[in-house]
């Protein structure tokens, strides 16, 4: 893969703000401007795969407190995460190793991570550090907020392919996501000559919506099979 040379972006922008206009503005130009902004994000999904996301609701503050908490949570000592470590029994709900994220220590990626789900969800609960309310309150309130914006997002996309705006309601509903922070240790440029940060791979689900601090180093692969940057923008998310 290539480096991370650029910082100019090299996804389309969508302004969130612009999709949901429609909602509550009383400007009579507010429905063409939701629909400009919807084909923009159909087109850019279709022909490139990934987007950024601007003015998505999400305040600022509230990124950042979760990426404090994440500092916070993968400085504890790893007996202490191991207190939570995920599994197939878990609903893999928790932490991940390095180790557990592919089962081979010499070629795992250099990553640890933590998922939740629904907080909701008595079948399949979430695993939450002790003496640490603030966390779970933050975690679960981020999650929420992110179904919101996904409920939009696939609603902006039912209505460019003739289906109602609610078509896929049906299929989220249940809020079957997972929400996962994810933390990449220092390394060496040494360790890359078998290992990853995180290996290539596609995501499943109906979207994904990523939100990175300032470090950066996402890579996304185009239609020519090239590697190129996604260099984060303040505050956007990137969604694929």
């Amino acid at each position: 893969m290539g480096s991370m040379t650029d910082n100019t972006p090299s996804l389309p922008l969508i302004d969130y703000s612009k999709l949901v206009e429609y909602k509550t503005s009383n400007n009579p130009d507010s429905v063409q401007t939701s629909k400009n902004e919807q084909q923009k994000l159909f087109a850019a999904l279709r022909d490139v795969g990934f987007v950024y996301l601007q003015n998505h609701a999400i305040a600022p503050a509230a990124q950042q407190q979760l990426f404090q908490h994440a500092r916070r949570f993968f400085a504890q000592p790893e007996s202490d995460k191991a207190k939570i470590e995920t599994g197939e029994s878990k609903a893999f709900h928790g932490w991940f190793s390095p180790q557990r994220t592919s089962g081979d220590k010499s070629k795992s990626d250099q990553k640890e991570a933590f998922d939740i789900g629904d907080d909701n969800d008595p079948t399949r609960p979430n695993q939450w550090p002790s003496g640490w309310p603030e966390f779970r309150t933050d975690m679960s309130s981020f999650f929420e907020q992110c179904h919101e914006v996904h409920l939009e997002l696939l609603a902006a996309l039912a209505e460019q392919v003739g289906l109602k705006p609610d078509f896929f309601v049906p299929y989220v509903q249940a809020k079957d996501h997972f929400f996962r922070v994810l933390y990449y240790p220092e390394t060496t440029g040494e360790s890359f000559r078998d290992r990853f940060r995180a290996s290539p791979h596609t995501d499943y689900g109906t979207l994904t919506l990523l939100f990175n601090d300032s470090h950066g180093g996402l890579q996304i692969r185009n239609k020519a099979g090239e590697y190129v940057d996604a260099p984060p923008i303040p505050d956007a998310a990137i969604v694929n």
